[in-house]
């Protein structure tokens, strides 16, 4: 595996970021850039990225109707996939990634992602874009959850993301692994869980 930090790290900090600003009272106020028409700027100076279209990615998504939204298992497995699910044609920046995975979100989280946010992807987004790429994920359980399920309101589950590059004929250009810690919660035992945070080791 290249060693060079990859498009797969870039996501895993605005996971983070995004998880942050989820949970801010009062979320920074993106001002206008001077640069630009319709760049803006939050209150740290960072150019915000708006959202990409609503294309399908070439990479393939976990299917909603699938998934056991009364097991958390499920649920985090979902989420990690599709919030590593990016592809150059239709997003504007690896938070796209993020924004697919609205249907196992809390409605705080999924509101936040939905916002532009800050972060490009820097050289590593530029690289794969100028290959016309796109990513693939599978994620691996590195913990075990009786039943596939858990008891109380809260949990927070690990698991192992491997993000494979592909250009556009589909050919693999590298491989990532990253630790993933997925916080999930429900309103009462028996309601569908959501993810609350996406972090990475």
């Amino acid at each position: 595996m290249n060693a060079r930090i990859r498009i797969a790290t870039a996501t895993a900090a605005l996971l983070l970021a995004a998880a942050c600003s989820g949970r801010d009272d009062e979320p920074d106020r993106a001002t206008p850039s001077p640069v630009g028409d319709h760049a803006q700027l939050n209150a740290d100076g960072v150019e915000l990225i708006e959202p990409g279209g609503p294309g399908q990615p070439r990479g393939p998504l976990p299917d909603p109707k699938t998934v056991d939204e009364t097991d958390a298992g499920e649920v985090a497995d979902a989420a990690a996939v599709a919030a590593f699910v990016v592809d150059t044609r239709t997003d504007h920046s690896p938070a796209d990634g993020l924004r697919r995975a609205a249907p196992w979100l809390t409605t705080d989280y999924a509101r936040a992602v939905a916002q532009p946010m800050p972060g490009d992807g820097g050289a590593d987004w530029i690289e794969l874009a100028a290959a016309d790429g796109y990513t693939s994920v599978t994620v691996t359980p590195s913990d075990e959850v009786e039943g596939g399920k858990s008891t109380g309101s809260q949990v927070v589950l690990t698991r192992v993301a491997t993000v494979q590059r592909h250009d556009a004929q589909g050919k693999q250009l590298s491989t990532e692994q990253l630790g993933v810690f997925i916080t999930l919660t429900r309103t009462n035992t028996g309601a569908p869980w959501r993810v609350e945070a996406i972090t990475t080791a």
